[in-house]
């Protein structure tokens, strides 16, 4: 004989079991209108998965999607700066290599900041789903997650353009 804690003992706890069940609300609408035109969008996104109950299953989930996309970001962002770093590496040296540090102190800090982020959202999505809710602490890491990865995303963003218009000029006016 199996003594569970999980399993319902009576007939109304069975009933209470698969209303709870069925009534499991998907996250996913939240996520997708929350990448619409981020940081605005997400806010609302945020309020409204607050507002029906969904915030514990929609902070892990837009933190895994966040670090795959931020991850994407760092991929386009070292691709994009190669064929500008062989132009000018003829024409400018030492401006050259201190810029392009600062950009990749930048994209280390953003995959850690990814990885921290895809593994704990994995982490505590598998947690709220058990648990069906998530600690305030847990709430408020994944809420600094969310918002370190946009604040370095949106620094990086700005540095490579940066670079990329200056390598431009250094080239024009060699």
């Amino acid at each position: 004989m199996n003594n569970n804690i999980d399993q319902p003992k009576t007939i109304e706890d069975l009933d209470k079991l698969i209303n709870q069940k069925s009534s499991v609300k998907p996250v996913w609408p939240y996520v997708v209108g929350g990448l619409i035109f981020p940081p605005f969008s997400l806010i609302i996104a945020l309020y409204l998965a607050w507002k029906r109950g969904l915030l514990y299953l929609f902070l892990p989930t837009i933190n895994i999607v966040n670090s795959l996309l931020s991850l994407l970001l760092i991929a386009l962002s070292t691709s994009s700066l190669n064929p500008v770093l062989i132009l000018t590496s003829e024409f400018t040296e030492g401006s050259v290599q201190s810029q392009t540090f600062q950009i990749k102190i930048m994209i280390g800090f953003a995959i850690l900041l990814a990885t921290l982020g895809f593994v704990s959202g994995i982490v505590f999505r598998n947690k709220a789903k058990k648990e069906n809710q998530l600690n305030k602490s847990i709430v408020i890491l994944l809420l600094f997650i969310l918002a370190a990865q946009y604040f370095v995303d949106y620094f990086i963003i700005l540095a490579v353009n940066k670079f990329i218009y200056q390598s431009i000029q250094n080239i024009g006016g060699f």
